[in-house]
C-alpha cells in the first residue's frame, strides 16, 4: 500500500554507528528502505521512538546470525543491540506490512517476533544474507527470496485504507472529528475500525506522525526558533509540542536539534540509492 512520500525515520540508530549508515530507499513491495550499520562497539542498547512502521532486522553475525521482526512502539524503548555487530534491516513504509507474512500491524505494536517463527525461509535467508558481500547484494538477496514467497493475505480494510491516506497527506495534523467530515463515516466507527487493523487509536496515529514529521525537519535543518516548527506542524501551544516531543524521543526539541548539529546527522548517512 503506498500512501504518500512521508518515510519513517529511526534517528538513534543512525547515530549509534560505528560506520557509515548505509541506506537504500525502496518504494516497491510496502518497503521505505533498507539500511545497514555496525553498532557501536562501547554500547549494548539502542533507542527507538514510535514511527508506525514495521522493521525487520538481521544481526549478521557469523556465528550466530539471527532475525527478528519489530513493530512501532508506542513510547520510546530500548532495543539491545550487540556492541559492534553488524546489521542489515528492511523498514516498511507507515501502515504497511511485509506482503510475505500473515500478520496485521495489530500484531506487532509494541511486539516483537523471531522472524524464524514466522517465516519458513528465515533460516536460508539469514545464512545467505552473512555471505553476502555488500549491502547491495543484500538488498537484492531480501527481495529474491522473501518476494517469491508472497501469500493470499487480506488487505486492510477500505476505509482503513482512506484514513492512513488522510493522515499522511496531513502528516498527521488533522483532528478526528474532520476525519469524520472526510469520509462521511463516525468517529466511533473511525476508530473501532482503525483500532482493530492498527492496534492503536488514529489520535495516537496521528500524534506519531506529527513527531516523525518533527524529525524528519530536525534532522536536516537547524531550527534557531523552535517556535517555528511548532507551528509549521500545527502546535499552537509551544508548551504542548514540548511536551509531546519529550514524550516521544526522550530529549525535547532544543536538545534534540542541538545534537543533530553537532553529530552533522545527514553525514552519517550514505543513500545508496542516489549514487
Amino acid at each position: 500500500m503506498q500512501t504518500t512520500e512521508m518515510n519513517p525515520i529511526q534517528p538513534y540508530f543512525v547515530l549509534g554507528t560505528d560506520t557509515p549508515y548505509f541506506k537504500h530507499s525502496s518504494g516497491q513491495n510496502g518497503i521505505a528502505h533498507f539500511y545497514e550499520f555496525s553498532h557501536k562497539k562501547e554500547s549494548k542498547m539502542q533507542i527507538v521512538v514510535p514511527d508506525a512502521s514495521v522493521d525487520i532486522i538481521f544481526n549478521l553475525n557469523e556465528n550466530n546470525p539471527t532475525s527478528w521482526i519489530y513493530g512501532s512502539v508506542s513510547k520510546p524503548q530500548v532495543v539491545p543491540f550487540a556492541k559492534g555487530e553488524k546489521y542489515f534491516g528492511v523498514r516498511y513504509e507507515i501502515g504497511d506490512v511485509p506482503t510475505f507474512l500473515d500478520l496485521k500491524p495489530q500484531n506487532l505494536i509494541d511486539n516483537s517476533l523471531l522472524l524464524t517463527d514466522v517465516f519458513p525461509r528465515a533460516l536460508e535467508l539469514q545464512e545467505k544474507l552473512v555471505k553476502c558481500n555488500n549491502f547491495e547484494h543484500q538488498v537484492q538477496l531480501f527481495n529474491h527470496i522473501c518476494h517469491k514467497s508472497l501469500i493470499q493475505k487480506k488487505e486492510a480494510p477500505e476505509l482503513c485504507k482512506i484514513l492512513i491516506h488522510i493522515l499522511l497527506s496531513q502528516q498527521g495534523n488533522i483532528r478526528i472529528s474532520e476525519l469524520a467530515e472526510k469520509t462521511g463515516y463516525s468517529t466511533r466507527l473511525i476508530d473501532r475500525v482503525f483500532k482493530d487493523y492498527y492496534g492503536i487509536s488514529p489520535k495516537k496515529f496521528s500524534l506519531i506522525l506529527k513527531n516523525q514529521h518533527a524529525l524528519w525537519r530536525l534532522t536536516r535543518y537547524q531550527y534557531k526558533r523552535l517556535t517555528d516548527l511548532a507551528l509549521d506542524l500545527g502546535y499552537t501551544d509551544q508548551s504542548h509540542f514540548l511536551k509531546e516531543f519529550k514524550r516521544h524521543n526522550i530529549l525535547g526539541p532544543k536538545q534534540f536539534n542541538k545534537m543533530m548539529g553537532h553529530y552533522r546527522y545527514q553525514d552519517l548517512i550514505l543513500d545508496e540509492s542516489l549514487i
